[in-house]
């Protein structure tokens, strides 16, 4: 709404979007905020691409993905890289 609000009085974008301000990421640290919100929403894409182009419905990457998101996205808080997810 705020994109479209922004773009219709000509004003500018909002630099964060609904992922930002999630209830989720509104529990991360403020200096971590940003790059929990990134991960997030490339998750996300990466498991819409997966259930779009997949031949039969699979939630193996989702599962693992949301165990991975609420054991508190550890590895950002560390600053430690991730580990692969195995499906």
């Amino acid at each position: 709404m705020a994109l479209f609000r922004a773009l219709k009085t000509k004003g500018n974008t909002p630099k964060y979007g609904l992922i930002y301000h999630s209830t989720f990421i509104g529990r991360a640290d403020a200096k971590n905020k940003g790059r929990i919100s990134r991960y997030l929403a490339n998750k996300c894409s990466i498991a819409t691409r997966i259930d779009s182009f997949s031949d039969e419905p699979n939630s193996a990457y989702g599962r693992n993905c949301g165990i991975r998101l609420r054991s508190g996205c550890s590895f950002i808080r560390q600053e430690r890289a991730p580990g692969r997810i195995s499906m």
